[in-house]
C-alpha cells in the first residue's frame, strides 16, 4: 500500500509532523532533566545481553541488535525491577524499539557497548524517582535522540512554514486576497 500526499498538503503534513516531533522531543528532554534530581540507591544487574531481531522496512529485512539490561534495586525495603538504562529517544525500554532509550539504533557495536557497561551481576547505581520508585534509570540526563527529535521537528516546521508563507498557492490557497 502506497500513500500519496498531494503537493498542496505537503506543507501542512510537514507542520503537523514537525509539531509532534517538537512535543515529543521537548517531553523527552524535560523527562531526562528530571532524572538529575532523582535519588540514588545501589542495584544489581540481573540480565545483560544482546538481543537480535529481524525487522522489515520497505520490503527490506535487516537484523537489529538491542541491549537488554534488567536490574533490581530496593527503596525503603521494597524491591523493584526495571530495564530502563536512560531517557533517550522513542520508547522507554532498552529491549523494545529501534529508537529505544539506552537500547540504541540497532547496531551490534552500540548494543555490546551498553551490555559491556552493565555486565550481569554487576553492582550499579540506580537513580529513581522519589515520588514513584518504579521509575528508574542507570544513566541520568537525556540521550542524543531527544535532541534529534527536536532538530527534525524544527526542520519540518521550518520547511512547512516557509513553503506555506513563500508559496501560498502551493500550500492550498490561491495566492490572492
Amino acid at each position: 500500500m502506497r500513500i500519496e500526499i498531494s503537493p498542496a498538503a505537503l506543507p501542512w503534513v510537514a507542520l503537523l509532523v514537525g509539531f509532534v516531533l517538537l512535543v515529543v522531543g521537548t517531553w523527552r528532554l524535560m523527562e531526562g532533566s528530571d532524572t538529575r534530581g532523582w535519588e540514588s540507591t545501589r542495584g544489581t544487574v540481573e540480565i545483560s545481553e544482546v538481543d537480535r531481531r529481524m525487522v522489515s522496512s520497505s520490503g527490506t529485512r535487516r537484523t537489529k541488535h538491542y541491549a537488554v539490561v534488567r536490574y533490581r534495586y530496593q527503596v525503603e525495603g521494597q524491591s523493584y525491577h526495571n530495564d530502563r538504562v536512560s531517557v533517550g529517544g522513542g520508547e522507554r525500554r532498552t529491549s523494545a524499539v529501534f529508537f529505544s532509550s539506552g537500547g540504541g539504533t540497532g547496531t551490534l557495536t552500540e548494543a555490546r557497548s551498553i551490555v559491556d557497561r552493565y555486565p550481569q551481576g554487576a553492582s550499579v547505581t540506580v537513580f529513581y524517582d522519589p515520588a514513584d520508585p518504579t521509575r528508574s534509570v542507570l544513566e541520568q540526563g537525556t540521550g542524543g535522540y531527544a535532541w534529534l527529535w527536536l532538530l527534525v521537528g524544527v526542520v519540518a516546521c521550518l520547511y512547512g512554514g516557509a513553503h506555506w508563507v513563500l508559496m501560498p498557492g502551493a500550500a492550498g490557497g490561491d495566492g490572492e486576497d
